[in-house]
């Protein structure tokens, strides 16, 4: 783990896979998640190229909070990592509630993101019908209107559950999955990573969860302004973010192309890492 001081004093925790001289990919976990959500075995980022950067966001992980943060303030600290890191050019990938804060990168930094990758993704839950493309446990988001004590006493929950035994959280968590995502941690390596993942979210209790909640009440942006090329991935049998919201993000996107796995679920991205990995490559000189 490497950490940079950021212009207000705030501390950034991120990791490096892949290989040092790749395609540089600045990836965005999912809610609930941090900077060890990637596949667990390196060789598979390095085959695809690809410097992979994943970076926990503020009250995950190592990462100091920034409370009342919205997707766009993720923005700078993303760019002062890039100028420290010496990239100027890069690519966005996303797993599921990360991508409102990829499609943010790309909308302030459009000069600089030259692809962007989502998976699972989370679209706007204010759109017409957005309910009925959300797994019921995120219906009281929308049912409440973001009533800010219910969404703290939620994450405190969900903090208290993983940091009392990450394990048993991590199998109620797919006990009501998909086939698909149940048979995918099997793989232990798979399961390890999304223990740790999971239990490194939760350290500073719920503020990260929490925060990203908050931050979703208003993007601050419309999918409609996203001009950089955008490629969705998305499993049919998704029962957390159904096919259907992926679709139509993509259907907002004036530069997007959705794909669909057929038979997957919501972690496809780790079963199909490698080609999604290769998405960026594609069209390089």
């Amino acid at each position: 783990m490497a950490t940079l001081k950021l212009k207000d004093g705030r501390h950034l925790a991120f990791e490096q896979y892949g290989t040092e001289n790749g395609i540089p990919v600045i990836h965005q976990h999912g809610f609930g998640d941090s900077r060890l959500a990637r596949h667990p075995v390196n060789n598979l980022t390095i085959d695809a190229g690809v410097n992979l950067i994943t970076v926990d966001r503020p009250g995950y992980g190592e990462s100091s909070p920034h409370p009342g943060r919205t997707f766009l303030d993720w923005v700078p600290d993303i760019e002062q990592l890039a100028n420290q890191l010496k990239i100027d050019k890069f690519g966005v990938m996303s797993h599921s509630g990360g991508s409102p804060y990829a499609l943010a990168i790309a909308y302030k930094l459009k000069d600089r993101v030259k692809k962007v990758v989502l998976v699972s993704p989370m679209g706007p839950l204010n759109a017409p019908g957005a309910s009925k493309t959300i797994h019921k446990s995120f219906g009281f988001l929308l049912k409440f209107g973001w009533v800010k004590p219910l969404i703290r006493i939620a994450g405190k929950s969900e903090a208290k559950r993983a940091n009392s035994d990450i394990t048993k959280y991590a199998d109620n968590w797919l006990k009501e999955s998909p086939e698909p995502d149940k048979i995918l941690f099997t793989n232990q390596a798979l399961r390890k990573m999304f223990e740790d993942g999971m239990k490194e979210a939760f350290k500073q209790g719920a503020t990260g969860w929490v925060d990203d909640v908050f931050a979703g009440i208003s993007w601050g942006f419309t999918p409609e302004e996203i001009q950089i090329p955008v490629k969705i991935f998305h499993g049919s049998a998704d029962e957390l973010l159904f096919a259907e919201m992926g679709r139509r993000l993509a259907q907002r996107l004036p530069h997007a192309d959705f794909q669909l796995y057929e038979g997957e679920g919501h972690y496809c991205i780790f079963k199909h890492w490698s080609e999604i990995l290769s998405t960026f490559s594609q069209g390089q000189e």
